[in-house]
């Protein structure tokens, strides 16, 4: 009992079958022609399959190049925020710091210049009082110039 293929299964059809059908050289032909047809899909599925091992050797390697880049730029994320968090609190303590000594110098400002003005306010009760010396020492002096004067004509008029 001989097998035959289906004629469904290739395009071919007519080509593989000649319009003159002897039965014997017909089925060598055939046989001939399906089993190089089958060879020739056989190669080409095995070429099929290395190319899809390649391809996915590929992505397998693409895919673990593409770990290790997410991985490392993950890692230098964490590493430039903690910089930046760090530089943050580096800037909030030395604006501390600044604040505290700009602090700390107005009030020293302030307490000079509360010295100053008393110094000042003691300087102008001098001046006033010394004003008031000067006058005072003025008016004994003209008052000693009228004396001297008042004598001296006393003098006059007792040795006349």
């Amino acid at each position: 009992m001989s097998r035959q293929l289906n004629k469904g299964l290739f395009h071919d059809e007519k080509k593989l079958i000649p319009s003159h059908p002897s039965s014997e050289t017909m089925s060598d032909e055939v046989a001939s022609e399906l089993s190089y047809q089958i060879k020739l899909l056989k190669s080409q599925l095995h070429e099929l399959s290395k190319k899809q091992r390649e391809i996915d050797a590929k992505t397998s390697h693409i895919e673990s190049n593409i770990t290790d880049i997410f991985s490392k730029s993950q890692q230098n994320l964490k590493r430039f925020e903690s910089a930046v968090k760090s530089s943050l609190q580096s800037m909030i303590n030395k604006f501390s710091r600044l604040n505290t000594k700009v602090t700390e110098r107005n009030l020293n400002e302030n307490k000079v210049q509360a010295i100053i003005d008393r110094h000042n306010h003691v300087l102008q009760q001098f001046e006033q009082r010394s004003l008031k010396l000067q006058k005072i020492i003025s008016e004994q002096e003209m008052q000693l110039i009228n004396y001297k004067s008042t004598i001296h004509e006393l003098q006059k008029k007792h040795y006349l």
